[in-house]
């Protein structure tokens, strides 16, 4: 009986463990992290897969936050407020429309007022930017170097490098610039190991 009980409960562990590796991230630094872990584990199909999943999931992320602001700004007394952040939100408040104060109140407390120039146009503009995943590009950059596609390497580092404005962390930019010098050393490219 013992041992029927303690094969029941192997059995069952695996199958936890399993569907815990297989399962699909639900958000896209959650599936990042889970691609930058597979590529260090040596399975760059898999860090691949995850990566492309991280920017999926990032653009889901992001377009559901501009939804979000764009609803809340369509109707005539909000346009009516101008574009000036702080009257925008004002007449949000006076709406109910949390879901969209609670977002500009967020943004604004990553980056202040200045970085907007208070303007809600400009943080509209600023989320859409942000529907692209710069650290995702920088891992399938590495994904490639370590199989040894130099050319779609630098492809995919330069894109990364040309959106470093967006950078959740923005030294990253830094690394990549590495990588790039790093990938150009190899290939024996003075004119890329220059840049």
């Amino acid at each position: 009986m013992k041992k029927i009980v303690l094969f029941v409960i192997f059995v069952l562990s695996f199958f936890n463990v399993y569907s815990q590796s297989t399962q699909t991230p639900k958000t896209s630094w959650k599936a990042l992290e889970m691609a930058t872990r597979s590529l260090d584990e040596d399975d760059p199909g898999s860090a691949l897969r995850y990566a492309e999943i991280a920017k999926e999931l990032r653009k889901q992320e992001y377009q559901n936050k501009i939804n979000i602001l764009e609803s809340a700004i369509i109707p005539l007394p909000v346009q009516q407020a101008g574009d000036v952040i702080s009257d925008v939100i004002y007449v949000l408040e006076q709406r109910n429309s949390y879901d969209a104060v609670n977002l500009i109140n967020q943004l604004l407390s990553e980056k202040g007022e200045d970085f907007f120039d208070n303007s809600i146009t400009n943080m509209q503009s600023y989320l859409e930017k942000l529907l692209e995943y710069p650290e995702a590009d920088y891992l399938i950059g590495k994904v490639y170097l370590y199989e040894g596609e130099y050319a779609i390497s630098e492809e995919y580092y330069k894109k990364a490098l040309n959106k470093s404005d967006i950078l959740d962390i923005p030294d990253t930019q830094f690394d990549i610039r590495y990588d790039l010098a790093h990938l150009a050393k190899i290939q024996m490219n003075d004119k890329l190991y220059e840049e």
